[in-house]
């Protein structure tokens, strides 16, 4: 007779739970509620302290933003539009695009501590 904590289906479950973890960063029920809800969930970065899931921005859809940088007396303060009557302190070029491809969308659900 097998002890629960010691059957064989006990431990293979477990030995691959770890190993999807180990890999992925992600459990088995992670897998499948990521799986049915079509949002990256993780009880790692859930954690972390991060949401347990996010919706990810598709792979070919770049986020992009311009950046309107200003000198200030602590240092540089950037802005996602332009501050009116400020271009003589503006120390990047409003043409510029930022670009990224790896940025997570709106995170859902709480986070740690959170109802």
């Amino acid at each position: 007779m097998y002890d629960v904590a010691t059957h064989p289906v006990t431990l293979t479950a477990g030995a691959v739970n770890i190993a999807s973890v180990v890999a992925s960063d992600k459990t088995i029920p992670d897998h499948v509620v990521s799986l049915v809800t079509g949002h990256d969930c993780s009880t790692v970065r859930y954690g972390d302290g991060g949401y347990y899931c996010v919706q990810p921005l598709p792979a070919n859809m770049p986020v992009e933003t311009r950046l309107y940088c200003y000198r200030s007396i602590g240092g540089i303060t950037c802005y996602d539009k332009a501050v009116p009557g400020e271009n003589g302190r503006l120390v990047t070029d409003p043409r510029h695009v930022i670009s990224s491809r790896d940025l997570a969308g709106p995170m859902v659900g709480p986070r740690p501590g959170q109802r």
